[in-house]
């Protein structure tokens, strides 16, 4: 399956106008340059912004996400916010919450719809960027409140839904052992 696959007819006039002129691709852009004090403020409108087109989207025939003029900016705001985590070394911030709950839900649509997977899981990539879901929820497995739960959660619904998958499996066995041992 490949992004945009869907009839035209699926989307209708305005968000075939939205995707024509990648109205979130510019959003998510324009946020990434705002400057550092603002990011946070960004970061958290974005990420409801995403919650909303996650958990209220996805038809049985239909998904948003599979259309790349929503799938790349999601992908880049993921990107930018685990920079972000890391720039201050993963202490605890108002955007994490948010931030894991937009995971969780991205993995519980995975979990509904095994088929959204592709869309996830660059085969082509190696390293950490290959399944950017799944990798940026680790760094939180190990918290204690409920941003760890979140995590810990989202974490089973994807170990749920690759065990069809053995590429996918394979990956997150070898980053779940790396995980694992470099914790421990």
């Amino acid at each position: 399956m490949e992004a945009n696959a869907q009839p035209e007819s699926a989307i209708g006039p305005i968000l075939d106008r939205h995707f024509t002129h990648q109205i979130m691709e510019r959003i998510v852009d324009w946020a990434i340059a705002v400057p550092h004090f603002l990011a946070p403020t960004c970061q958290v409108n974005l990420i409801h912004l995403y919650e909303i087109i996650v958990g209220e989207s996805h038809t049985q025939n239909h998904c948003l996400l599979v259309h790349k003029p929503m799938l790349l900016p999601l992908m880049k705001l993921l990107d930018w916010c685990r920079k972000s985590a890391e720039k201050r070394n993963f202490t605890p911030s108002n955007t994490d919450k948010h931030f894991v709950l937009l995971l969780n839900q991205i993995c519980t649509k995975l979990a509904e719809d095994a088929t959204l997977l592709h869309f996830f899981f660059d085969f082509d990539c190696d390293g950490d960027e290959r399944f950017l879901v799944f990798n940026l929820l680790i760094p939180y497995l190990y918290d204690s409140g409920e941003v760890g739960q979140l995590a810990r959660d989202a974490l089973l619904l994807i170990l749920s839904v690759s065990r069809r998958l053995k590429h996918i499996a394979a990956f997150i066995a070898i980053k779940v052992c790396e995980s694992f041992s470099t914790h421990y």
